[in-house]
């Protein structure tokens, strides 16, 4: 198993994936809360329903992308003053072998 240290993050990689996540939660999250109004209510009104599944994921991949800018953007800040987070990877090989060695005719300059 290696251990490594997250120094940094590259901010706007991290917000991508986590805006997407949040949109996928916002749909589960409308889904659930036009069921629930249309059960509740017993009406399906149109504009209360698409505002569920387009607002709602809408909203929530907003919060997450501006949080995540938010967040990346201290971690950045304060991990080298205390210290980044320790990831486990595994690893099959603890050694890495060199990479081999060019052939004599990449040194070779090509005649004009």
């Amino acid at each position: 198993m290696a251990r490594m240290m997250l120094k940094r993050v590259g901010i706007l990689s991290v917000a991508k994936w986590q805006t997407f996540l949040g949109l996928l939660s916002g749909l589960f999250a409308g889904v659930v809360y036009a069921g629930y109004y249309s059960v509740y209510y017993r009406t399906m009104s149109v504009g209360v329903i698409s505002w569920y599944l387009l607002g709602t994921p809408i909203i929530y991949g907003g919060v997450a992308f501006l949080a995540t800018l938010i967040g990346g953007a201290v971690y950045n800040s304060l991990a080298g003053t205390i210290g980044g987070m320790i990831l486990e990877f595994d690893n099959p090989r603890d050694e890495y072998d060199a990479p081999p060695q060019p052939s004599e005719e990449f040194f070779k300059r090509p005649s004009p």
